[in-house]
């Protein structure tokens, strides 16, 4: 599946497409909010304009279904009509006196008339668009399913992109505060005829960095936090609490052939490409039935008169008509026109299936990649977890012997900067973990990692 799609998706989420503010009340007065991976996608979900948007769409299908469907059915008219002559309508007679004038009309005449068509048989055409009218529902219910999936994909992202944010905050905060410690304890050991000076400035420079990088990890929380707001429909100075998931487990195994089949029976785009060929073939019924015979009934009532109440024209004889026809058409040549059209709908259909197959081949290989991340990104758990014991092990024993006046200033920050290096990749890894699954539960066709699982685990 193009993954870029689903990108700019959300980018117009969160940019061009203004949310609905409603939601929590607690957001109004400030009040802290707890949000969890699922409480986003939910909030993200009830509030998206464009999920709306999306959900408007399948009702327009749904119209667009009827007034297709409609010429199928029995249809009902009047007309009602006057006509002005310059002169009033007359005969000449001759009945042996010479000839005679004798009228037959007026000036005014009108017409009130009703017509009933009852399509009897239209040559296969009315069955081919009864199937086209259901296929687009389903096109435009697969469009909100793909709306729907990139918006919670949305929120995951945005969602672990604001913890990552906080956690960087956290450390470049913890960083800070030991240098700031350490910082002091310098001075006090040049005091003490310990440190020189340049151990001092050292600290001087690494406390102003300390200071810069927090500074910018803020900035970094805030704008993380606004594109959270956006995609939640929560205003941008909301009172957000971020909860800490926990570390995933690995008791349920990923198969890689069950996960690339569920994504190929699943996937958005390829149930679109789906139903796009499926229309096209229905069309294809439509446009052949052309060549076949269609019968309609017509039944035709007309009144003719001087007045306007249409009350005869006072000379006598019915002003009533009716009629009723039995009508057969059948096109005998039409310059190859549905030969052409016929033929550009038989091209059309073989171009979509080679592009179903090469985004076929294309999600495999996205499924397959997806996967090495998700696993790796659960090695790297407890990669990452022993190098953040080994870190602050390492920077314990450094901070020792600093006090102790054994060890070079230099040592120690680069101790601390390890140890921040450590949480950031340990933290960054649970993230990772969790954002891969959700790219999965996306590209197979699921809205929540919950649901990706569960139909995993059903087969």
């Amino acid at each position: 599946m193009r993954f870029f799609t689903y990108t700019l998706l959300i980018m117009l989420a969160t940019t061009f497409f203004p949310t609905i503010s409603t939601a929590e009340d607690s957001s109004l007065d400030n009040q802290p909010l707890l949000i969890g991976h699922q409480k986003a996608v939910e909030m993200a979900l009830g509030n998206n304009k464009l999920v709306y948007a999306a959900e408007r769409m399948v009702s327009a299908a749904r119209a667009e279904g009827k007034a297709q469907y409609a010429p199928f059915l029995p249809q009902l008219s009047t007309t009602y009509s006057y006509t002005r002559l310059d002169s009033a309508p007359f005969m000449s007679v001759d009945m042996g006196n010479g000839p005679t004038e004798m009228p037959m009309g007026t000036e005014d005449n009108y017409n009130w008339s009703f017509q009933f068509v009852f399509p009897i048989y239209a040559g296969g055409a009315k069955k081919a668009v009864k199937k086209m009218i259901q296929i687009n529902e389903k096109i435009a219910r697969n469009n909100l399913d793909i709306a729907r999936r990139g918006i919670a994909y949305g929120a995951v992202q945005a969602y672990y992109g604001v913890l990552s944010a906080r956690r960087l905050v956290d450390v470049r905060t913890a960083s800070l505060e030991f240098i700031t410690e350490a910082h002091r304890n310098a001075q006090l050991m040049q005091r003490e005829g310990f440190f020189h000076a340049s151990d001092v400035l050292q600290m001087d420079v690494a406390k102003g960095r300390a200071q810069m990088d927090l500074r910018a990890a803020q900035d970094i929380e805030h704008t993380a936090v606004m594109s959270f707001c956006q995609i939640l429909g929560l205003d941008v100075d909301s009172n957000l609490q971020t909860l800490e998931p926990d570390k995933p487990s690995r008791d349920v195994e990923l198969d890689r052939l069950d996960v690339v089949e569920l994504a190929l029976r699943q996937n958005g785009e390829i149930q679109e490409m789906n139903l796009q060929i499926d229309m096209l073939s229905k069309r294809l019924q439509m446009v052949k039935s052309g060549k076949r015979p269609s019968l309609n009934f017509i039944s035709q009532y007309s009144n003719e008169g001087d007045t306007f109440k249409v009350s005869g024209n006072g000379l006598g004889g019915d002003p009533n008509a009716f009629s009723a026809t039995l009508q057969l058409s059948w096109p005998i040549y039409d310059s190859k026109k549905i030969s052409s059209e016929i033929k550009q709908l038989e091209e059309s259909v073989a171009a979509l299936e080679i592009q179903r197959t090469d985004i076929k081949q294309k999600l495999e290989i996205s499924i397959n990649k997806s996967l090495d991340d998700y696993f790796r990104a659960l090695d790297n758990i407890d990669v990452t977890s022993e190098n953040l014991k080994s870190a602050t092990e390492n920077l314990r024993i450094l901070n020792e012997r600093f006090n102790e006046g054994l060890e070079r200033t230099t040592n120690l920050l680069e101790g601390e900067t390890l140890l921040a290096a450590a949480k950031l990749e340990y933290n960054q890894s649970i993230y990772d973990s969790y954002r891969e699954l959700a790219k999965l539960a996306m590209e197979s066709g699921f809205e929540s990692t919950d649901e990706f699982y569960k139909t995993l685990l059903s087969k």
